[in-house]
């Protein structure tokens, strides 16, 4: 709807890393077949196709540029199981400047309801957290670098609802521009009733 009424988009995706940009862009200037490409998803995503498809199709066919946010998978497991300090310098050079893992209460208030709903058996909730905020803080900062360089487009960015969340990524991007950015939910991981503007300006409920 964005687009057809005029909006100059770009689409930012959880789904892809950020060193896997080429194959984004070669699937925007129909480079690569879809076969391809779909190998490609599974590479960097692991599981449905299906649920993005029509997306990605969308995007190839109107030329609208799809933007990985991710980081290579190995150094957030490695967060996620023994924290950041655990990283060595080469892993650290692979992330964006500045990051930090600084975790605040109300976040890690949130991440815990995650935490216990998940059950991590065999993780420290502290790693946990960490990870989030690395994601968080990284995919903040890709978005951010795009905006710098394409100034008069939007950014649909497609996540997890952890990062979705306005203590997420919408949070870990003000730090880099104060821009007007709009949080929908899917779904919550409590009473709907106890959510608050604090946490997103929209919220899909499924009945």
């Amino acid at each position: 709807s964005l687009y057809e009424n005029g909006y100059s988009l770009a689409i930012g995706l959880e789904m892809f890393m950020n060193r896997e940009q080429d194959i984004l862009n070669k699937w925007i200037t129909k480079e690569i077949k879809e076969e391809d490409f779909i190998e490609a998803f599974y590479r960097n995503w692991g599981f449905g196709w299906g649920l993005y498809k029509d997306i990605f199709l969308y995007a190839r066919h109107k030329g609208i540029p799809l933007i990985g946010l991710n980081i290579p998978k190995e150094i957030t497991r490695k967060v996620g199981k023994n924290g950041f300090q655990s990283l060595s310098k080469e892993e650290r050079a692979k992330l964006p400047p500045g990051i930090t893992c600084d975790i605040d209460k109300r976040y890690m208030n949130l991440l815990q309801i995650i935490f216990e709903i998940k059950s991590y058996n065999g993780r420290e909730f502290r790693n946990f957290c960490e990870a989030q905020v690395l994601w968080d803080q990284a995919m903040a900062w890709y978005i951010n670098q795009y905006l710098e360089e394409n100034p008069k487009r939007k950014i649909i960015v497609l996540t997890g609802n952890i990062h979705a969340w306005k203590y997420g990524i919408p949070r870990q991007l003000q730090r880099f521009k104060d821009i007007n950015q709009k949080a929908i939910l899917q779904e919550i991981p409590s009473d709907h009733r106890a959510i608050s503007k604090d946490d997103a300006d929209y919220i899909v409920i499924h009945k």
